[in-house]
């Protein structure tokens, strides 16, 4: 859903689908039913021959700076869409009675901290999308070879474990509905994975939370654990039209998720602490 913004579709489906041959890579279509309606997404699909199989959801998590507790809510928040968006799947599927199982794709997530901006309050009117986000222009972002005479530092603003906590929190969260959470891609925020100065290339915290992951939960089952841990509160924040959440009470500071192997008959649990204030917590099985 398109929160009144307009694309200038300064790169056509067409030329899209022409790069993606030359690129020798597998697009993924998404359909904006935010500046459209339902016939003109049956007409595109109809033009184009393909079938939509997910529910395309964005999200980015910011927190007022210094507010680690709304920082490391990110995935109260982002739980609430999986809940929300399978309720009505089901509930569709259920009173056509058809037998297409529709799953979620979290095609952009990003969390960090942010200031205050501009806020417009009410509909008045429409923004130009390409005036608020990078924009596809594969000819004016080229790759060039770095020229260590000419090294310019890229200087970064860069919490390492605070941004670990917050994507590990997002990730046990997709984790938990994996069964119909299918397709996730951590946009805009891969530096705090693979970091790069203009000169080096290092691995960051975050980047061993993918690996494994990938290496314990892959090809296993999703378990939801039962955690007995203390609650905090969050409050209330808003920085612009496109970055807001209300305020949470009684949010775990115990994130978890548990994934059952069946080639080696293992569960491994993972796990991180929320509470700035307390260092332990009692996971009941």
């Amino acid at each position: 859903m398109a929160c009144f913004q307009i694309a200038p579709n300064i790169v056509g489906l067409d030329e899209y689908l022409r790069w993606y041959e030359k690129a020798n890579v597998e697009p993924m279509f998404t359909i904006n039913l935010g500046t459209g309606n339902i016939k003109e997404a049956m007409h595109l699909a109809e033009y184009y021959r393909y079938m939509v199989d997910y529910i395309s959801v964005h999200y980015y998590h910011k927190a007022p700076e210094g507010d680690i507790k709304n920082y490391l809510k990110a995935s109260s928040v982002i739980e609430e869409h999986p809940k929300t968006i399978i309720s009505n799947c089901d509930y569709v599927q259920a009173k056509i009675g058809a037998p297409k199982k529709v799953y979620i794709s979290g095609d952009e997530y990003g969390f960090a901290f942010g200031k205050q901006q501009e806020i417009t309050f009410g509909c008045r009117g429409w923004k130009d999308a390409s005036k608020v986000f990078m924009q596809f222009r594969p000819r004016e972002h080229i790759f060039v070879k770095n020229d260590s005479e000419k090294f310019v530092h890229f200087k970064h603003t860069s919490f390492p474990i605070l941004e670990t906590l917050g994507n590990n929190s997002i990730l046990l969260a997709l984790l938990r509905y994996v069964d119909r959470v299918k397709i996730a891609c951590m946009t805009g925020e891969l530096g705090k994975a693979i970091a790069f100065d203009g000169r080096y290339v290092w691995k960051n915290a975050l980047y061993y939370s993918y690996y494994q992951l990938n290496k314990f939960a892959k090809n296993g089952t999703s378990l939801l654990p039962v955690v007995e841990d203390p609650t905090f509160n969050t409050v209330q924040c808003s920085f612009n039209d496109f970055n807001h959440c209300h305020s949470y009470k009684n949010v775990g500071s115990i994130e978890a998720a548990t994934v059952y192997r069946e080639d080696n008959k293992k569960t491994d649990i993972f796990m991180i602490n929320r509470d700035i204030e307390r260092d332990k917590a009692k996971i009941c099985k």
